[in-house]
């Protein structure tokens, strides 16, 4: 569902929590943060190291250490869901936050990638929360990450490179509107969905689609060896390749591609489907059995 290049921007200053599972010191949360703070009151609360691919995990029971490295940023030794709760829970912050922003996400965080993502799962801990949460990844640069050889023949790989002030700036203009498509908590419990926006390497944007997830599969390989001291060890390696699409072809993969900000809001709370009758007999206690 196709919808203007900007949706606009309010003029009230919202309480802002960040979050990305890139940790503390990347670049893109540094971004995100010198966009949103013109004019909004920012607190950074995010992992200490890179916890990629974290989705939802939690740190029970665990001691996690944590660090106020300057005023309202706050590095954990803990997921980005850890994150989340211990910022809400810790009564360090001065406020509730009126909407939780994770990234921005180095790479963009698209169908199935939803997931696996500690972005995604620090968004979805937010909206389970009782506050909108809101996951913003961006796409590598065209020219990235390319394989070149050197004048001695040996391989080199190129640097990844991310842009990521211009999706800072559009989550800036339109951070009230990020908020607000979340819905509201029900029954003061989570707010129904969480807004996961990826968007093209550059800009100026082509303007922005309200899209469904693709199914994105993945070419995970795992290899094995041992460690000096005899220990047998697994690596497990793998990245998104194949996308897998509705019979129109039009998903948040196709939408990025095409050089428009997709936005798709997912449900926080997992969801199920409820089949009809006549699926079958199944077995109770011996031989006593139900239809459904």
């Amino acid at each position: 569902m196709p919808c203007g290049a900007s949706c606009g921007g309010g003029d009230s200053p919202v309480n802002v929590l960040l979050t990305n599972d890139d940790g503390i010191d990347a670049a893109g949360l540094r971004a995100l943060y010198e966009a949103l703070r013109v004019r909004h009151t920012v607190w950074v609360f995010a992992p200490a190291h890179d916890r990629s691919g974290t989705s939802n995990a939690l740190s029970l029971g665990r001691d996690m250490l944590l660090e106020e490295l300057e005023k309202g940023w706050w590095a954990l030794s803990g997921t980005p869901t850890d994150c989340v709760i211990c910022a809400l829970k810790s009564g360090l912050l001065p406020k509730r936050p009126d909407v939780v922003v994770s990234g921005i996400n180095g790479g963009c965080n698209i169908g199935t990638d939803v997931v696996y993502s500690g972005t995604c799962g620090a968004a979805r801990q937010a909206s389970l929360s009782g506050i909108p949460g809101v996951a913003l990844s961006v796409l590598e640069a065209p020219d990235s990450a390319k394989a070149e050889a050197d004048l001695s023949g040996r391989m080199n790989e190129k640097p990844v490179r991310f842009y990521f002030e211009p999706l800072a700036a559009f989550a800036a203009r339109n951070l009230e509107q990020l908020r607000d498509i979340c819905g509201k908590p029900v029954e003061g419990g989570p707010v129904p969905y969480f807004a996961n926006v990826n968007a093209p390497p550059e800009a100026p944007y082509a303007g922005l689609s309200f899209a469904p997830l693709s199914c994105r599969l993945y070419s995970n390989t795992v290899s094995r060896g041992t460690s000096e001291n005899g220990i047998s060890r697994l690596r497990l390696e793998g990245e998104g390749c194949a996308i897998r699409a509705l019979e129109d072809g039009f998903t948040d993969a196709s939408c990025v591609g095409s050089g428009r900000i997709s936005i798709s809001l997912v449900f926080a709370e997992p969801a199920c489907a409820v089949p009809g009758s006549g699926t079958g007999r199944f077995v109770l206690d011996g031989a006593a059995s139900a239809s459904v």
